[in-house]
């Protein structure tokens, strides 16, 4: 005869009030926030929303999305910086005037300090290409210029995100990222927390 399911009630109405095993079925439905395959599915449909976003670019953001990771990856490039490359522009479904800071955040106990700063500047180094179209002030990158990843947001720029944007570029499809994906956000780096 098999044991019928206990659903965990929760009975506190404040954490002071709460016990360890309440804190620690808290922890472990957090977890699943964690898991790989929860965010490799999380980040695919992100990446998939964009599939509606043109905004007056050649391709859509979609289209610029697998553009950008696929010719990383054909570069040679590490599956982390790939997967950087792939969900650079993501954070624009949150925010479109500040979505690089929104994409390193979420992503900044995956990956590395340099691939944290090349999510997190690379709006500024883009401006380079095309801000003083509009009036701004293209060189706005130089402020960057004493850190150690300097270089490396301009080539991610250069090669990989201003150079995205063709229409008759074959693109790896989204699916074929996804090992990718579950290898970096099986490689947690850090944890602020104590929710181990």
């Amino acid at each position: 005869m098999s044991t019928p399911h206990v659903t965990y009630e929760a009975r506190y109405t404040s954490m002071e009030e709460a016990t360890a095993q309440d804190v620690n079925h808290i922890i472990q439905g957090l977890n699943h926030y964690t898991d790989p395959k929860y965010l490799t599915d999380f980040y695919c449909n992100l990446v998939a929303n964009l599939n509606s976003s043109t905004e007056g670019f050649p391709i859509n953001r979609y289209e610029h999305s697998l553009q950008s990771a696929t010719m990383a990856h054909r570069d040679g490039k590490d599956a982390e910086y790939v997967v950087c490359a792939l969900l650079h522009d993501v954070g624009e479904i949150f925010d479109p005037y500040a979505h690089d800071h929104v994409i390193a955040e979420l992503l900044k106990n995956y990956i590395s300090p340099e691939n944290h700063f090349i999510l997190k500047t690379h709006t500024t180094f883009q401006g380079y290409y095309y801000w003083d179209k509009i009036g701004l002030n293209k060189n706005a990158r130089d402020v960057f210029r004493s850190s150690p990843y300097f270089d490396a947001c301009v080539e991610f720029v250069e090669k990989y995100d201003d150079k995205a944007f063709n229409k008759s570029y074959r693109n790896m499809t989204l699916d074929e990222f996804r090992p990718m994906m579950m290898t970096v956000f099986s490689n947690r780096r850090r944890n602020d927390a104590v929710f181990e």
